[in-house]
């Protein structure tokens, strides 16, 4: 659109408004003659005077004479009803105008009201939209109708996603639950796996000093055993060296019964042979470290001294 049309289309509410207040002073002025008129020609009620009147059918006219009584009464009863029809008519005719130019007048202001609304949306100019607009805006609606049911359709796949997910936090606070509930007691196993790691580092400990202790205990075997073979060496030489000085014994006996006198000597020599067999069977069973010292002191005195005697 251009100016001038901007100015036309401007200006068609100004002249509107111009003839509505014409006709408004129109009807005014219509108005104030009928007023005239009723004020000219009036029908008296003076008390009980006007009420007989009335009933005889006169009227008084002259708004002039309201108080006196007339001269001449003449009957106007059916002209007094042919005034009030025609009265009734122009009211009724000055109202049905009256409507119509409100009906006029308010609707002019109405449109004028929307066009100051749409030229106040429309950034100070009024743009009609022309058929390919319209055509462009009716797809435009259609697209976005079809993207509103999309829409629509994806909202309800989101609200059921919604709902499984719903299902599946459940599920994953049970989880969670059960989880805490494993920590939990991995913790209690922890604590017991550690207390047993302490039992058996006590035990590894203990282990250990029973295993020193026996190795101690080896070594002390050992040395024991040691000395026992020595022992039974020294003793193996002792009897060894007992046996020795037993034959030795024997065989001073026998050569000291041989010296003496023959006669005796055969008695000599039974003696002779009873002590030497009889001692070292003691020095035998004796212990190894008594025998050598003491058995063969008393057996070589023992053995000369009843010899001699005899």
């Amino acid at each position: 659109m251009t100016g001038e049309d901007e100015a036309a289309e401007a200006a068609e509410p100004a002249e509107a408004v111009g003839k509505t207040s014409e006709t408004a002073e129109a009807t005014a002025e219509t108005e104030a003659d009928e007023a005239e008129e009723e004020e000219g020609y009036i029908i008296l009620d003076n008390g009980e005077e006007a009420a007989t009147v009335e009933e005889e059918g006169y009227v008084i006219l002259d708004d002039l004479n309201a108080g006196e009584e007339a001269e001449e009464a003449r009957p106007v009863l059916a002209e007094n009803d042919k005034a009030r029809d025609g009265f009734k008519a122009a009211s009724e005719v000055g109202s049905f105008r009256r409507s119509w130019l409100l009906m006029v007048v308010a609707s002019l202001l109405g449109a004028f009201i929307a066009l100051a609304a749409m030229y106040a949306l429309n950034r100070g100019s009024l743009v009609t939209a022309t058929h390919p607009k319209i055509v462009a805006f009716e797809a435009n609606l259609v697209n976005l109708e079809e993207r509103e049911a999309a829409l629509k359709d994806k909202t309800v796949a989101l609200e059921n996603k919604l709902n499984e997910y719903d299902s599946l936090s459940t599920r994953l606070k049970k989880a969670e639950a059960e989880v805490e509930i494993l920590k939990q007691s991995r913790d209690t196993l922890n604590e017991e796996v550690d207390a047993l790691e302490g039992r058996a580092n006590t035990l590894e400990t203990q282990t250990a000093a029973l295993d020193t202790q026996a190795l101690a205990l080896e070594k002390q075997l050992d040395a024991l055993e040691q000395d026992a073979r020595q022992m039974e060496k020294s003793i193996s030489q002792l009897q060894q060296a007992t046996g020795r000085f037993d034959n030795f014994l024997t065989g001073l006996s026998e050569l000291l019964l041989t010296v003496q006198d023959p006669a005796v000597a055969p008695v000599v020599s039974t003696s002779a042979v009873k002590t030497p067999t009889t001692q070292p069977v003691e020095t035998t069973t004796s212990e190894a470290t008594e025998t050598p010292t003491a058995k063969p002191s008393k057996t070589p005195t023992k053995a000369p001294t009843p010899t001699a005697g005899s």
